[in-house]
Parts: structure tokens; C-alpha cells; sequence
């Protein structure tokens, strides 16, 4: 996968990842829609004696996971509550890629004992990088949990589920997203964004990146009525050769993001 990275630096496209290494106004020209199509979360709570154990089992998997030797693998367990507060585990499957990455395959939605999905990674590989044979299985991170997170990426009341895409040698990272679809049951993969950030307040996702030292992007999504995520605002902010900051604005009109004059 880290072919993917080489492919991003060279493209600095939304093709990559929305939000990752997009610059200025070439970007802002780019179709500003991320497709949204579903995705998960999950995790089962229990209390007492029995949470206490299953806590002892989770530090026991955890230290192990970080351990473990280059090419081992492990699971570990995670929670997430989705629509009506249901608890659901999120059982991880993990392997130790190299010295300082891990790797998650697939995750299992457990809903008590019964596994109800399993959710591959391999559906947000593939769809950021078209099947190709040298984007991999796995998911690269510096965390054995893959910097899962379970935030409410779409204002539902629902977790969903966020892994960290692939390692980057800068401050951009990418993410691969699955959402609960509440009608299904299970989670569906949505969209990569980078560095995402839930902006409760105006229901929107703010992804805050740089291009090199001179650059700093902030791009704001919203929902449209069909659920599907778009971006709608890009603010650029370049350093020119005296030093002055220049801050450009792009809005999404006719499908497109353009400057605001």
C-alpha cells in the first residue's frame, strides 16, 4: 500500500482521497460529490464481574496485538451503539505488517454472540484505487486497532465506523468510512476523507489539510437529500513570496466548486 501513497503524491487529486492533497484552484475544479452509500459501527457493554473480565480480556488482546511479532496475527474487540442504542462489538482482525504498522483485514459486528456482518476493508480499497492489484488487503496504521473510531459521521444518532486508510509521511490522513444504514442492519462503506472532523453544531464534517508549508486547505461537507455526502465550501490559504497569506474561496455551484470573486 505504499504504492498508494506514491499514486497520491504524484495525481494530487480528489481521485486519491477527497480532501487529501488536493490544492488550490486545480482541485477546486474537481467534482466536489463523495458518494455515500453506508457503513458501520458497533460494540457490547456489560457490566459487573463480567465487565471486568471482558476488560481484563481486552488489556490481555490489546498488549498482545502490540507485541507481536511481523507477520502475526490477532483480533481485538471494540464497542460501538448504533440506532435505537443497541450495543454492538466490533471484533477487529488485525495483522503486524512491519515494525511500526498494522494492518486490519476485516471487522466482525457482533450483536451479543452472533456475528451479524463482516465488514472488509477490501470494499474501501477497492473503491479508492479501482481493484488494483498493488493497493493490498489491509489498512495501514501505527495502531494495532487501526485508529478505529465510531463517531456519528452523518447526524443519524448512529456510530460509524472510521480506519485509518494508510500511513503518510505528512499531516494528511486518510480515512475509509463505513455508515449504519438502520434499515439494513449493518454498515455500508461510504466515502475516504482526511483528517475529518463532526461539526455537530452545523452537521457538517470539516476536513482541515496541507499541501507542502505554503498551503493550508479547509473543506467543508454537508448531506444532500439523497444522503450522499458533498463538498460544498473549499477555503485556500497560500502563502505568496512576500510572505502575505492569500485566501481564496470556492462554493459548490452546478455540481462544480468555484471561486467566489
Amino acid at each position: 500500500m505504499k504504492k498508494q501513497w506514491a499514486v497520491l503524491l504524484l495525481a494530487l487529486s480528489l481521485t486519491a482521497c477527497a480532501g487529501c492533497g488536493a490544492t488550490g484552484a486545480s482541485s477546486a475544479a474537481s467534482g466536489s460529490a463523495v458518494s455515500s452509500s453506508g457503513a458501520a459501527s458497533s460494540g457490547a457493554v456489560s457490566s459487573g464481574a463480567a465487565s471486568s473480565g471482558a476488560a481484563a480480556s481486552s488489556a490481555a488482546s490489546d498488549s498482545f496485538a502490540a507485541d507481536c511479532a511481523v507477520g502475526d496475527s490477532y483480533t481485538l474487540d471494540r464497542s460501538v451503539t448504533v440506532s435505537g442504542g443497541k450495543a454492538l462489538t466490533l471484533r477487529l482482525h488485525g495483522t503486524r505488517l512491519n515494525d511500526s504498522e498494522y494492518g486490519i483485514s476485516t471487522v466482525d459486528v457482533l450483536d451479543g454472540d452472533k456475528v451479524i456482518q463482516t465488514v472488509s476493508v477490501k470494499d474501501g480499497i477497492d473503491d479508492q484505487w479501482g481493484g488494483s492489484s498493488d493497493a493490498g488487503t489491509t489498512t495501514e496504521s501505527f495502531s494495532p486497532d487501526g485508529d478505529l473510531t465510531t463517531a456519528d459521521m452523518n447526524f443519524d444518532g448512529a456510530g460509524d465506523i472510521g480506519l485509518t486508510a494508510w500511513t503518510t509521511p505528512g499531516a494528511n490522513i486518510p480515512a475509509y468510512y463505513w455508515l449504519w444504514d438502520s434499515d439494513k442492519q449493518q454498515f455500508l462503506y461510504a466515502f475516504c476523507l482526511c483528517n475529518a472532523k463532526v461539526d455537530t453544531t452545523n452537521q457538517q464534517i470539516v476536513c482541515e489539510t496541507r499541501d507542502g508549508a505554503a498551503e493550508h486547505d479547509t473543506d467543508y461537507y454537508t448531506y444532500d437529500d439523497s444522503g450522499k455526502l458533498q463538498n460544498v465550501e473549499r477555503v485556500v490559504e497560500t502563502v505568496d513570496e512576500s510572505g502575505k497569506t492569500v485566501t481564496k474561496t470556492y462554493v459548490l455551484d452546478g455540481g462544480k466548486l468555484q471561486e467566489v470573486k
